[in-house]
């Protein structure tokens, strides 16, 4: 599906549960942003394993039960995207993105989001992968900028300036095995 440029304002996510599909933006993040207006979360993606979410800026998506911008469950892809300024509230964690059981993140910018608990860019639950993307001035209690539980690879990323309350202010790993590699951290 080729999404027109423009701005979307939601009101609820943008929900796709069992359908393999590609949305792509016309132009590319700096063209088309799905804004949340601090209310709602911006996508969710659940037991789609080749859905893809291709050429967003996400922004000011806000979930009290984590993923402010972006939820993925059971896999699903997101690249080319720009994701900022999103919160995960209420005590939760994942405030730019959740990948819970599987998903991949490719190529993307990840700045200036946050989340009560871990993972202020990004919280993998379960495993998942990060390639080729900037994780910058995010913030959390635990992993400013990644927070892993599962099987995690972070591949070719960059990792600075961001905060954590209390453990690893980059990357955090609880009770996980992963690998990291080509990093700057």
């Amino acid at each position: 599906v080729k999404v027109t440029n423009g701005t979307y304002v939601l009101s609820k996510p943008i929900f796709i549960q069992g359908k393999n599909i590609t949305l792509k933006s016309e132009k590319g993040s700096r063209y088309t942003t799905t804004d949340g207006n601090y209310k709602t979360r911006c996508f969710y993606i659940s037991a789609c394993p080749r859905t893809i979410i291709d050429g967003f800026t996400i922004t000011r998506g806000r979930q009290a039960y984590g993923g402010g911008g972006v939820y993925l469950v059971y896999s699903g892809v997101v690249q080319n995207c720009v994701i900022t300024d999103n919160a995960a509230t209420n005590g939760s964690s994942g405030g730019g993105i959740v990948s819970s059981y599987g998903g991949t993140i490719y190529n993307c910018i990840i700045s200036n989001n946050a989340a009560d608990q871990a993972g202020g860019g990004v919280l993998f639950k379960r495993g998942g992968e990060i390639q080729n993307s900037t994780i910058v001035n995010n913030i959390a209690d635990v992993g400013g900028g990644i927070s892993c539980s599962g099987v995690t690879k972070i591949v070719g990323c960059t990792l600075r300036t961001n905060v954590a309350n209390t453990v690893g202010g980059g990357i955090s790993f609880f009770g996980a095995s992963g690998v990291i590699s080509n990093c700057y951290l």
